[in-house]
């Protein structure tokens, strides 16, 4: 009898048990937050982990994407497919493409406390659409142990005179053997991952499009484009194939990737130079973190001088959330981004995991690399290249037109030809969606 009652008795609390763990599941509300951010996937499953210790019902998934796909196609699908209630889009092309998709975020915490210059581009109509991810910016990351010993002051290079003859004295230096001893891996100045259509195709045209439009709105508003600068763009890519270790076979650098450039190449010590942006220091800190104290940037200049001592920077993409998704969910993102960009703990793992420059201009100012200060210098000066320009272009033209035509120009095609391409295609685009 002592037993049957025992056994009712434990039968009557993993009921009730049952049932309080079904209510409690019932009331979870699930968000899936699609990441374009490869390098910093690690920092933001961390801040997810933190703000789930704090909001019990709340069941984020981080999905993340990256690298050398792009993020049109990735996006596309997934919003076709099972779409998430935070996602980035990467400029005011994006923010058109998806305007019947976002909510508007002007009433968010974080609004009122960004700088206008980083939301200017994802506003219309006076209401911010999207929250800047983080300011990024680009250059040539440089060995600066490999140019002091080849006798080169990295400052000299902040010109392009100087940054040509930086490069040529270093170049000298590794033909003639004189630094196989103190660097026995340093194959040639320049790491060329032409594999990667956005390396040669979207960020080495940031420049160029400034010879045609003011900012990215006259970007996205253009028709054409004049291409001024076409053959500005010709002299940037032959000056940094002169510099790899194939200046002869040019087309032998479309099989180098960005894995083998970067992780394989600049950080292991065969090359002196390699187009990057500060995005890459938490990658470069789990790889060889002494190797931080080494590498400097030096701006993105280009031959006729008009941007000397310009890094280009802005932010390169915004979080925005899927109006579509249910009140809760839409609840649950808009306070998960507020607690990551505006609380201590959110803001800590942001500038110290990821190594971010927020939106309201705050930064882990001593905690920065040389690299990424030169970045963040450059933010706060608004001495620099607008970043956002390259994202104003037509949808994936930079990338599938742009930086297609580079390849075929290394692989032998005629330049003028490819140019006429690139201005036709950006026209037919236009069409299409304007």
């Amino acid at each position: 009898m002592k037993l049957k009652n025992f056994l009712s008795c434990v039968l009557a609390t993993c009921l009730v048990a049952l049932s309080f763990f079904g209510c409690y599941r019932s009331d979870v509300t699930k968000i899936t937050m699609f990441n374009m951010k490869l390098e910093q996937a690690a920092a933001f499953q961390k801040a997810i982990n933190e703000y789930k210790k704090l909001n019990h019902n709340a069941d984020i998934v981080l999905e993340t994407y990256g690298g050398s796909q792009g993020h049109h196609a990735p996006l596309k699908a997934k919003m076709q497919s099972d779409p998430p209630a935070i996602f980035p889009l990467a400029g005011i092309n994006d923010l058109y493409d998806y305007m019947e998709t976002i909510d508007d975020l002007n009433d968010q915490k974080w609004a009122s406390l960004c700088l206008s210059s980083v939301t200017q581009d994802i506003t219309v109509d006076g209401k911010i659409y999207g929250l800047p991810t983080t300011v990024e910016g680009y250059g040539y990351l440089v060995n600066t142990k490999m140019f002091e010993s080849a006798g080169v002051d990295v400052m000299s290079m902040y010109t392009f005179e100087g940054m040509k003859a930086g490069f040529t004295k270093l170049k000298q230096k590794i033909d003639s053997g004189s630094l196989k001893s103190e660097f026995p891996d340093l194959k040639a100045v320049f790491a060329m991952p032409a594999k990667e259509t956005w390396v040669i195709g979207e960020h080495a045209i940031a420049p160029i499009l400034q010879k045609d439009f003011a900012n990215a709105k006259e970007t996205f508003a253009a028709k054409t484009i004049p291409f001024k600068g076409s053959e500005l763009y010709k002299q940037i890519i032959d000056f940094q194939v002169s510099f790899t270790d194939c200046p002869n076979n040019p087309s032998a650098l479309t099989s180098v990737d960005y894995a083998t450039a970067l992780n394989q190449g600049f950080l292991m010590g065969k090359y002196a130079v390699i187009q990057q942006g500060n995005w890459v220091e938490s990658l470069i800190k789990d790889q060889d973190p002494d190797m931080l104290d080494d590498i400097d940037m030096i701006p993105y200049n280009v031959p006729d001088g008009s941007t000397d001592g310009k890094f280009i920077v802005g932010p390169s993409c915004y979080w925005t959330i899927n109006k579509n998704a249910s009140k809760d969910q839409i609840e649950l993102a808009k306070d998960f981004l507020n607690w990551l960009y505006t609380s201590d703990e959110g803001k800590y793992i942001l500038t110290k995991d990821a190594d971010f420059i927020l939106p309201t201009g705050y930064a882990d100012v001593k905690g920065l690399s040389k690299f990424h200060k030169r970045v963040y210098d450059a933010f706060k000066s608004g001495d620099s290249i607008p970043l956002p320009l390259i994202n104003a272009a037509p949808t994936s033209w930079t990338q599938n037109v742009a930086g297609a035509n580079v390849q075929n120009y290394l692989s032998g095609g005629n330049w003028n030809s490819l140019i006429d391409d690139m201005k036709n295609r950006w026209r037919e685009i236009r069409a299409t969606k304007n």
